[in-house]
């Protein structure tokens, strides 16, 4: 719902020096990721004691299965980030229009 969001409603945007090689879908996809980065005694922690994913996997299975992260960062197709076939819950409600 944030990137369908993001892609309708934000304009162009300037870029921080240190980004200027990605662009905004790139970034939103980058931010998004970050927000999952922990080290591996956290990782550890988690697995032992929190019922949810551990973060590489949220990460790695949510963009696995959304077909504008693949286009963005151009995977091919039946790569790691492309698969040929997805899990698709929610129909392709979350790719923008």
């Amino acid at each position: 719902m944030a990137y369908k969001f993001a892609t309708q409603t934000m304009g162009t945007e300037p870029l921080l020096d240190d980004l200027l090689d990605y662009t905004s879908d790139q970034i939103f996809f980058i931010s998004m990721a970050r927000t999952w980065c922990s080290s591996d005694s956290k990782t550890a922690y988690l697995l032992e004691n929190d019922e949810h994913s551990p973060p590489k996997a949220r990460i790695e299975r949510s963009l696995s299965n959304f077909r504008a992260f693949a286009k963005t960062f151009n995977c091919p197709m039946g790569s790691k980030y492309a698969p040929i076939k997805t899990c698709s819950l929610w129909g392709n409600f979350w790719e923008p229009a």
